[in-house]
């Protein structure tokens, strides 16, 4: 008879099971294991462009075609658009959402000097992403490989926010609860330049944080025209996430569940859709 229990103990964090006080799982890597997917094709910014034309009226027109022969040809290999500068059925279907969007987001995040961000565009039923490097490609073996590109997909609304979440990285961890820290704006901008930055404080759970490797993101309704909006967070590893608040020359850092972060993500897609129909 097969067992379905396994005869090995779990792997241990023995930082987390120390600062927590219990036996914790290590859940390192889990986030690496479900990372951001698509099957959708990179484009450079002229392709983008061409797309971003012929979404209004399914074409662009000859003029428009000129000087753009390497981008109308990696459209035309991705099945979006004829030779002739017209969307393809495949090509207005993923382009509606941009032809006539409700709601956009916009993603940003930085690791190790990398920047990287995702364009979401809404409709009523899915969304567009283009999407640079997601956490696993900039934080893994060649975060150059699609440099100053962007990935195209369509989801359904349903579908986003997993994949929202997993271009970000959130995935579980043991995240310490804490007071939150206040520290300078330069001291946060020099240890995300260097890590050997000293701690702010003795606490253990924040030299355990400080010493991670940190991912950091920030989020914003692309329609909304207000200055300094949106909210950010760093990823700190098998620390979790940190949601930090400027405020002049002072960041808050305040540690915050990795399932809290997963809920503020749909908040704000919800959100930016319910200011997109007006009500």
């Amino acid at each position: 008879m097969v067992s379905l229990v396994s005869e090995r103990e779990p792997e241990l964090d023995p930082a987390a099971s120390a600062l927590l006080g219990t036996d914790a799982e290590r859940l390192s890597g889990l986030a690496q294991l479900q990372p951001y997917s698509s099957r959708g094709p990179w484009l450079d910014s002229d392709s983008v462009a061409l797309l971003d034309v012929a979404a209004d009226g399914g074409r662009v027109g000859r003029f428009q075609r000129a000087g753009k022969a390497g981008a109308l040809a990696v459209l035309g290999e991705a099945g979006l658009m004829d030779p002739g500068g017209r969307l393809t059925p495949e090509g207005l279907s993923v382009t509606a959402p941009l032809s006539g969007n409700r709601a956009a987001l916009k993603l940003e995040s930085s690791f190790g000097g990398r920047s990287a961000g995702m364009q979401v565009l809404m409709n009523e039923q899915d969304a567009m992403l283009l999407a640079g490097p997601s956490h696993a490609e900039l934080t893994g073996p060649e975060p150059e490989q699609h440099r100053e590109m962007l990935q195209l997909d369509l989801v359904g609304l349903n579908d986003l926010f997993p994949a929202l979440a997993a271009w970000l990285g959130i995935g579980p961890a043991w995240t310490v609860p804490a007071a939150p820290v206040t520290v300078p704006v330069a001291t946060l901008n020099r240890r995300l330049a260097a890590p050997e930055e000293p701690v702010p404080t003795a606490d253990p759970s924040w030299v355990r944080m400080w010493n991670q490797p940190w991912f950091l993101w920030h989020v914003a309704d692309a329609y909304d025209p207000g200055e300094n909006t949106g909210w950010g967070y760093i990823g700190a590893g098998t620390a979790g996430h940190f949601r930090v608040v400027v405020d002049g020359e002072a960041a808050t850092i305040t540690p915050t569940q990795s399932s809290r972060v997963y809920r503020e993500l749909m908040d704000a897609v919800e959100g930016a859709l319910l200011r997109g129909s007006g009500s």
